[in-house]
């Protein structure tokens, strides 16, 4: 089940009243409850979709090191990397260092900064 919902292949839709615990996720395929995705998504590419993905992680943590795109979406390390790169690029993350220990390469939101 994980890996139908980290490939957005079902989400759930709705709780049930089941199991010892009385609550339990309902899944649906995830082209059957938004069936408009397929056709709006055959147009977005690969590296874009990535950037806005990435984009929205950082958004949700204000800084993080690169290497955490790789775990959260589990991609590999040369495609984390260069998706980052190009953030930062685009001037969507700046590149700064973590309050801690001022060792840790972090990148953030701008507006963080």
């Amino acid at each position: 089940m994980d890996d139908l919902q980290v490939d957005f292949k079902v989400l759930p839709t709705g709780v049930s009243d089941a199991g010892s615990w009385h609550y339990s996720f309902i899944y649906d395929l995830t082209f059957r409850h938004f069936p408009e995705i397929p056709e709006e998504a055959r147009f977005i590419q690969e590296n874009q979709a990535r950037a806005r993905l990435a984009e929205l992680f950082w958004r949700s943590l204000g800084a993080a090191p690169a290497a955490y795109l790789s775990r959260a979406f589990g991609w590999g390390r040369e495609t984390a990397e260069g998706t980052a790169g190009r953030l930062v690029q685009a001037g969507i993350l700046v590149p700064c260092w973590g309050a801690a220990d001022r060792r840790t390469r972090l990148l953030a939101v701008p507006e963080l900064i």
